[in-house]
């Protein structure tokens, strides 16, 4: 038996190279000195050598994991450095056998043992990069219903303030209207008063005014005849059978050459109610969108000396309105003026009463005489 014991040792010695064990090796600790395990030798008696080895192998691996768990600072590396320790001091014991192939399969289990510990400790460090992200998206304070209602009456602030200063902005812009003669030249200034302005709201209401004036203008006079209004149709065309034609029972039938009308038109009123308060708004915001614009003329005297046409264009062309205006006049103004411009298609003729939100905003330009746009001013107030 210890003939044949020393020649299998031989054969194996011959066989098997010197391997070198590098337990628990991570790319954390890669500067750590590698272990080498004692390489297999034909003497029993060197067996105990192993062990102690082994036993050596085993502390290095237990350091190299408590260096990991430090590294890794969380449960999961903890877990699989402690598993990695287990593992290898269970190698340890089975090293420290009587024969020698356990041994030779401890060594090869630290082999196994060192891919699958660095392969193990790398993809912990992936899932706590992924977990961190996780409890970072979680932990993150939402904001609370407090916060949230103490920012809105903010940013509500803050667009009041830019619209009190783009308000501001254009009322320094259009504080005043410029008084002209009949040539164009200025004679003086009329300063606009607040009360006469709305910049802030009214285009609703300018909407409503503008259909409720444009339905109003309809007559509604359209009117047809049913078939009970026609003239004619009592008696009963031919007898109900036996003549081989359709049955009819009148000739006013809206099947008829003049019969009546099914559904047709019939006298209505279109007009719509808008509030005395809407109107004014309305008329106000119409107003001071063509004071913005530089299209208000307001005329010392539009006088002329005859009822003539040219006339009247000629002086439209000298204060810059053009053929495209609105004549704001009153009667005691001058009559030849009003019957001048008469005429013209693209010029329109009004008193102040009279002036509405349709006629501001349809007309290129808008020319007051001075004392039509003082009476316009105290409808506007």
């Amino acid at each position: 038996m210890a003939k044949k014991k020393n020649k299998d040792e031989e054969d194996l010695q011959a066989t098997e190279p010197d391997d070198s064990a590098q337990v628990g090796e991570s790319p954390a600790a890669t500067e750590e000195p590698v272990v080498e395990s004692a390489s297999v030798e034909e003497d029993s008696s060197k067996l105990s050598d192993a062990g102690e080895t082994a036993e050596a192998q085993t502390d290095k691996v237990s350091d190299e994991n408590e260096s990991l768990k430090s590294e890794a600072g969380g449960d999961a590396g903890a877990s699989v450095a402690t598993e990695a320790a287990d593992t290898a001091e269970t190698g340890a014991t089975d090293d420290a056998g009587n024969d020698k192939s356990e041994t030779n399969e401890a060594v090869d289990s630290d082999d196994a043992e060192e891919v699958s510990v660095a392969e193990v400790v790398e993809k912990p460090k992936k899932k706590m990069t992924a977990t961190k992200k996780k409890d970072t998206a979680k932990v993150a304070p939402a904001e609370s219903p407090e916060k949230k209602s103490a920012k809105k009456p903010a940013k509500k602030q803050a667009k009041k303030k830019t619209s009190k200063k783009a308000k501001a902005s254009i009322e320094e812009e259009v504080k005043n209207l410029v008084v002209v003669d009949s040539s164009g030249s200025s004679v003086e200034d009329i300063s606009l008063n607040a009360a006469w302005l709305e910049r802030e709201r009214g285009d609703d209401a300018v909407h409503a005014t503008v259909v409720a004036f444009l339905a109003g203008e309809r007559s509604g006079t359209a009117s047809t005849k049913t078939r009970s209004e026609v003239r004619g149709g009592g008696a009963k065309p031919w007898r109900q059978k036996g003549t081989g034609r359709a049955r009819a029972g009148s000739n006013r039938s809206p099947i008829w050459r003049g019969g009546g009308v099914i559904f047709g038109p019939s006298p209505r009123d279109y007009s719509k109610k808008v509030n005395k308060k809407v109107r004014q708004l309305a008329l106000r915001r119409a107003f001071t969108s063509r004071i913005d614009n530089g299209d208000v003329i307001v005329v010392d005297e539009f006088s002329i000396e005859e009822p003539k046409t040219r006339l009247v264009v000629s002086m439209l062309n000298g204060i810059g309105a053009g053929e495209d205006a609105l004549l704001v006049i009153e009667n005691s103004d001058n009559i030849n003026a009003i019957l001048g411009a008469s005429n013209l298609p693209q010029v329109g003729i009004s008193h102040p009463a009279g002036v509405n939100v349709y006629q501001l905003l349809l007309f290129q330009k808008v020319v007051f005489t001075r004392k039509a746009f003082e009476a316009f001013a105290d409808r506007l107030a």
